[in-house]
């Protein structure tokens, strides 16, 4: 019999910056997997994404062809509706016991290997969801199929947060062979500026298969034909509502635009998040930049201009921290994109802003380098010289680069320049960047974007002196520990000017001059 493995993790999806340290505090989310490895072999049978739901209220799982993506997996068999509604209702009796803690009842609903091992399954529990109370209802339930296995995934409102458990469902049976919690995170508490009563949101995905990623479309209740934007991650805060601490900044964007009558679509980013990354079934010597973004933005495109609220000839991109140092790019893929918004966006290119980020990063936790962080430095310059080397071969081991990246991603982003790449585009921009953000400085990154675009009419740009790097307000040096522990929101300024760009862009006939 094989046996059950246990694992807790704390999950710092976007917490701190890159390099820093992760949070420590309860208001970290916490992520934590128990799986039992089935005996059955793996299902030969799959299904497309699910279909959107609503995310407030119970809504079954439903399976629909998706849309074309550069970054889709293999194509699999789908899952028999019938097979795909019996394990819907047994996964969410399994969650609705599991969140309530009453664990005899879960004895019936899972395999003999997993009912065996149901005391640690319940101290994992405990550890990532318990700690937000009681059970309160089923928020939203996703059916991801994938090659290996059909998981089904239970969004649950908790007393004081709200939780992820999937059942993970092996071969054509319909008991659970494993689970995995995650998402664990506090109540959010939205903004002044967001009039809840306004929207309407659903869940939707983004790509196909088991490369699906989860996406959020927050649209104003009731009206057709609304501008629409969507919000582009960067390397670091790549969860859908862009989690900093207690902060959730991507959420607060889309709320406070959709209560300015804008819809937003918000999507789990591929970067740095190596499970995503896998479903690709890409070789990973030959991810590149596709992967990663470009071909994720493209789906997500798609999918936005198929919301039937939106108007798909008003449709904007807004890109943070890499999202927005990509901005260029993905605005010269995509001609029909009506505009940018660039947030703390960096002009530098990525591998010139490697070596400055650690040393800013070091100095901050350390007040000075040591002998070793010299040493380290000496390597990373070494890594970034390979890196734009034009001549880099193809078969460098990716120890030798920055970041763990292969040859193939540095030599597609080789000849990149984000400003000139800009100051082509024959769509506006705004640009928005907080005084006190320490990665993405006004220095080094807003002064370059001024420089090259400022004779650009259609292009506005703009410093909130109190505001870091997630432009939420705050003093003082926007250190790692200051990032673990936010607990704010995107400034309400950010809110309006960007609404009211939008509105100005959006009210123009198209085609007309901006």
């Amino acid at each position: 019999m094989l046996g059950l493995a246990l694992v807790a993790s704390q999950a710092c999806r976007g917490g701190a910056p890159d390099g820093a340290s992760p949070p420590t505090s309860g208001a970290a989310e916490t992520a934590a997997r128990t799986t039992a490895t089935p005996g059955a072999t793996s299902p030969a049978s799959a299904a497309a994404p699910p279909r959107a739901t609503p995310s407030t209220g119970a809504t079954a799982p439903t399976q629909e062809p998706a849309g074309s993506s550069a970054t889709a997996a293999a194509s699999v068999a789908p899952v028999p509706p019938a097979l795909v509604a019996r394990r819907e209702r047994v996964a969410r009796s399994f969650a609705e016991q599991v969140a309530k803690n009453t664990w005899e009842p879960v004895r019936a609903l899972v395999t003999e290997t997993m009912a065996a091992e149901l005391d640690g399954v319940k101290m994992v529990w405990e550890a990532v969801g318990g700690q937000y109370g009681t059970y309160g209802r089923i928020l939203r339930v996703d059916s991801l199929p994938g090659p290996d296995a059909h998981r089904m995934r239970v969004a649950v409102e908790l007393e004081k947060g709200t939780a992820d458990i999937t059942a993970v469902f092996a071969g054509d049976a319909e008991l659970v062979s494993a689970v995995d919690f995650a998402n664990a995170k506090p109540r959010f508490a939205p903004p002044s500026y967001v009039d809840a009563g306004r929207l309407t949101e659903r869940a939707l995905s983004v790509g196909e298969g088991a490369a699906a990623l989860r996406a959020t479309l927050v649209v104003p209740s009731g009206r057709r034909g609304v501008p629409a934007v969507l919000l582009v991650g960067g390397r670091k805060y790549n969860d859908l509502d862009g989690s900093v601490g207690r902060a959730r900044i991507f959420r607060d964007v889309a709320e406070g635009l959709a209560s300015r009558g804008i819809a937003v679509l918000r999507f789990d980013m591929r970067a740095r998040d190596a499970k995503r990354m896998k479903a690709l079934g890409v070789e990973p010597s030959a991810l590149t930049i596709e992967h990663e973004y470009l071909g994720d933005v493209a789906a997500a495109l798609a999918t936005l201009r198929g919301a039937r609220e939106v108007d798909p000839r008003r449709i904007f991109v807004a890109g943070h921290a890499d999202g927005g140092w990509l901005g260029p790019w993905l605005l010269r893929d995509h001609p029909d994109v009506a505009g940018g918004i660039l947030l703390a966006a960096p002009a530098r290119h990525l591998v010139d802003r490697l070596v400055p980020e650690y040393v800013q990063r070091t100095e901050l936790a350390k007040g000075k380098l040591t002998d070793l962080d010299r040493a380290k430095i000496a390597l990373m310059d070494a890594e970034a010289a390979r890196a734009r080397d034009p001549a880099l071969p193809l078969d460098t081991p990716v120890d030798d680069l920055p970041l763990g990246k292969p040859a193939a991603y540095w030599k597609k982003v080789q000849g990149y320049d984000a400003v000139a790449t800009a100051r082509a585009l024959p769509q506006p921009l705004l640009i928005l960047q907080g005084g006190r953000d320490e990665r993405v400085t006004v220095a080094e990154d807003f002064a370059r974007w001024k420089s090259g675009l400022g004779d650009r009419p259609d292009v506005e740009a703009k410093v909130y002196d109190a505001l870091d790097h997630v432009l939420v307000a705050g003093q003082g040096p926007a250190t790692p520990e200051a990032y673990a522990k936010l607990d704010g929101h995107v400034a309400a300024e950010v809110i309006s000017d960007i609404a009211d760009w939008v509105d100005r862009q959006a009210s123009r006939p198209p085609g007309a001059p901006r």
